[in-house]
């Protein structure tokens, strides 16, 4: 149940409800989509390590005809995730787009570093969320939790500032959200990590334990 939502999201697909407990056919009101199964950090949190094969992604005729079969089932929302980085796939603003097209709302979880200026305004206006993996204030802290160089840390920073003013800019209806993970290391800065994370826009902010 969300912050914003006194009921839970369920009572918006009653007839879904009705159709499973009656044993009848109905199409999932959300699906999640991988489009490859690699990535270009190394997260001491994730959990997809084993399930990580090098080059593999979607091909672009499957990954289009699958959004085609999602406005044919009548599914209502999309989330891009799962075993690797969404980014990495070359098709994705075209996906997204198509299922903006379909009225589908389609959600991005990303880290943020290929998510750039010519991805944003190819794509943002047909996004519902986007979320941004464990973020931090300090980039040698981000660096060792994403086990990157810092460099990724500076460009995930200014993607989602140029992400932020666009949305701002164009009044666009995606919510920008993030993840602080409380452990030894940041316990004492997450007040100050927090502020950052109001300061360079996301619309919410998730206080985790981190796990490993």
């Amino acid at each position: 149940i969300g912050s914003r939502h006194k009921e839970p999201r369920l009572y918006k697909h009653i007839d879904a409800l009705y159709k499973w407990k009656h044993n009848e056919y109905f199409a999932p009101p959300f699906v999640e989509v991988s489009p490859v199964s690699y990535c270009n950090q190394n997260c001491k949190f994730c959990y997809t390590h084993l399930l990580w094969e090098k080059s593999v992604k979607l091909p672009d005729e499957t990954f289009l005809s699958i959004i085609d079969s999602f406005k044919n089932m009548n599914v209502k929302g999309l989330r891009l995730q799962g075993i690797g980085e969404p980014t990495l796939h070359p098709l994705l603003p075209k996906v997204i787009n198509r299922a903006g097209k379909y009225n589908i709302d389609t959600a991005l979880t990303t880290n943020g570093v290929k998510m750039n200026a010519k991805f944003l305004d190819e794509c943002l206006a047909n996004l519902f969320s986007i979320k941004i993996s464990v973020i931090d204030s300090d980039p040698k802290r981000y660096a060792d939790f994403h086990r990157v160089n810092e460099n990724h840390w500076k460009k995930v920073i200014e993607n989602i500032k140029y992400a932020t003013n666009l949305k701002s800019k164009n009044n666009f209806k995606c919510i920008i959200h993030t993840t602080i993970y409380a452990e030894d290391s940041t316990l004492e800065y997450l007040k100050n990590m927090v502020k950052f994370c109001k300061d360079i826009g996301f619309d919410l902010v998730t206080i985790s334990n981190a796990l490993y």
